[in-house]
C-alpha cells in the first residue's frame, strides 16, 4: 500500500481511564515494536481460532520509529529507550521540544549510553500565549521563558504569530547546523504554517 514507516506508540489511555491500569494489548511500546520487527522477518501473529502458533508469511520492510521523551527523568527514559532499541526500533521522534539545548542534551545523553539511532526533534510552532499555557498544563512540558514572554508581550495576534514563527525557524536552523536528521512538525493539520516555516528557513 506504499506505507514504509510506522510510528510505534502505545498511546495514552482514554481520558476517563487515567487512574486505572492500562488494559490494551500492548502495555509497553516495545511490545508493538517487537511485533513489527517479527513481521519484517516474515513472522505473523496467530489468527484467532485458526492458528495455534505464530505463522510465517511475506516479509515486510517497515522502518520502525519510536517516541523519545526528553522531558522524562533520565534513568527512566534510558530504560524505556533501550527496551525499544532491543525490540528493533530504527529511529526516534521526540516529544515536542522548544529549545535547541533540550534536543542537544537529550541526543548526547542517548549517544553517551550507546543509543545511536537517528533522533528526529519534534517541533511544535507556538503562535499564541494560550498555546504555550496549554502545552505546559496538558502535556506537562516546559516552554522556555523567552518564548512565553515574547508571545505574551505581543500587541496583536499577528505580532505573536510573527514572533512564534521566527522563534521556531531559528530553532530549526540551529538543529540543522547541529546535523539533526530533519524535524517532525506538530502542526495539527495547519499546512499554511509549514509553508511559512519553510520560507523562513
Amino acid at each position: 500500500m506504499g506505507i514504509n514507516n510506522i510510528l510505534s506508540l502505545r498511546g495514552d489511555p482514554p481520558a476517563d481511564q487515567k487512574s486505572q491500569e492500562w488494559d490494551g494489548d500492548y502495555k509497553h511500546a516495545y511490545l508493538l515494536v517487537s511485533q513489527i520487527r517479527d513481521m519484517n522477518n516474515g513472522v505473523y501473529l496467530p489468527r484467532i481460532n485458526v492458528d495455534e502458533k505464530c505463522r510465517h508469511g511475506e516479509k515486510t520492510d517497515f522502518c520502525i520509529i519510536v517516541a523519545g521523551h526528553p522531558e522524562d527523568p533520565e534513568g527512566e527514559e534510558l530504560a524505556h529507550m533501550k527496551s525499544k532499541v532491543e525490540a528493533g526500533a530504527h529511529a526516534i521522534i521526540t516529544q515536542m521540544i522548544f529549545s535547541f539545548e533540550e534536543y542537544k542534551k537529550y541526543a548526547e545523553c542517548l549517544k553517551k549510553h550507546g543509543i545511536t539511532l537517528p533522533v528526529i526533534p519534534g517541533i511544535r510552532p507556538l503562535t499564541a500565549y494560550k498555546q504555550a499555557q496549554s502545552v505546559e498544563s496538558f502535556f506537562n512540558l516546559k516552554v522556555p521563558e523567552a518564548l512565553k514572554e515574547g508571545l505574551k508581550k505581543a500587541s496583536s495576534e499577528k505580532e505573536a504569530y510573527e514572533f512564534g514563527l521566527n522563534y521556531t525557524a531559528e530553532q530549526i536552523k540551529k538543529l540543522k547546523k547541529y546535523k539533526a536528521p530533519g524535524v517532525h512538525l506538530f502542526v495539527l493539520n495547519d499546512v499554511d504554517i509549514v509553508q511559512d516555516l519553510l520560507r523562513r528557513i
